[in-house]
């Protein structure tokens, strides 16, 4: 369960990691070039930074991005502390921690995947509504089915989540 997260963890980062390269935030720093560059030194950029950037932007209502920051730090916690944490309180007998904390993280690692997965499709619909129309177009009159002919389903998550327009 744990292995299968952080390779989800690191698909979701990825997918917000693109989304700042096609919208930039102001003062983000990421180009699609530098998404796509095999110098990882041009791809590094934190989470925690690109959502705070994100913010700013006011792109997204308040309510999504209290969610996307409770991600990303549910996300450091994970990838940082949690196995450390978990095992200060261990048994000196077997040096695991108890069933009751083993459980506890089950239930953490339960929402954090849940958490994932929505962000990522808030995401998935952001790229998808950036991809200029005669690209969709085009990959619908394909009669190779388009790998994001299944991402329209998002559409209405990032509808959902975008503020609206003042007038």
């Amino acid at each position: 369960m744990a292995a299968s997260t952080l390779v989800l963890l690191q698909q979701v980062e990825q997918q917000i990691k693109l989304s700042c390269a096609l919208v930039p935030p102001t003062g983000i720093g990421l180009t699609l070039e530098d998404f796509f560059a095999s110098d990882p030194q041009r791809r590094r950029r934190t989470l925690g930074h690109m959502a705070h950037l994100l913010r700013e932007e006011q792109l997204f209502r308040p309510d999504f991005e209290e969610r996307l920051s409770r991600f990303v730090h549910r996300r450091n916690e994970f990838v940082h502390n949690l196995w450390a944490d978990n095992w200060r309180g261990s048994s000196q007998t077997s040096g695991l921690p108890s069933k009751d904390e083993l459980e506890r993280v089950r239930t953490f690692i339960a929402d954090l995947i849940a958490d994932a997965i929505f962000v990522r499709s808030i995401f998935r619909g952001l790229q998808l509504a950036l991809m200029p129309p005669e690209a969709i177009a085009a990959s619908q009159d394909s009669a190779v089915q388009s790998p994001f002919d299944s991402w329209v389903r998002y559409i209405p998550d990032l509808k959902e989540v975008l503020r609206e327009e003042e007038e």
